[in-house]
C-alpha cells in the first residue's frame, strides 16, 4: 500500500505542468478572454489559433498572451489516459480596448 501512495505521489509531483507568456507591451492590461482550449490523444500533431488581434481589436492593444497547463488540467490528462488534454488561454489586452465576444477565435 505504501509503494501505491508513493507511486501515486511521485507521479503528481512530477506531472507536467507548463506556462508560456508572450510579453507584447511594457504597458499594464486587463485579462479580457480567459478560456480552454481542447486536445484529444495528448495534442500529437493539433494546434489551435487563438486570434489575440481580434480579441484585442488590433495588434498594437494587446499586452500579453499566455498559455498553461495546470495541474487540474494534466489530472484530466491522467484520468483520461492523454484521451482529453486541456490547455488554459489567457489574453490580456490595454483597458477599454477590446471586443468583449468571449470565446475561442
Amino acid at each position: 500500500m505504501k509503494k501505491i501512495i508513493l507511486s501515486l505521489t511521485c507521479l503528481l509531483v512530477l506531472s507536467a505542468c507548463d506556462k508560456q507568456s508572450y510579453v507584447m507591451s511594457t504597458q499594464v492590461g486587463e485579462l479580457t478572454h480567459d478560456y480552454n482550449n481542447s486536445f484529444y490523444l495528448g495534442g500529437i500533431g493539433q494546434t489551435k489559433d487563438n486570434d489575440a488581434v481580434k480579441m484585442c481589436a488590433g495588434k498594437q492593444n494587446i499586452t500579453k498572451v499566455e498559455t498553461e497547463r495546470t495541474l487540474g488540467n494534466t489530472l484530466i490528462g491522467i484520468v483520461t489516459i492523454g484521451i482529453y488534454t486541456p490547455m488554459n488561454v489567457k489574453v490580456y489586452c490595454k483597458k477599454d480596448r477590446f471586443n468583449s465576444t468571449k470565446g475561442a477565435y
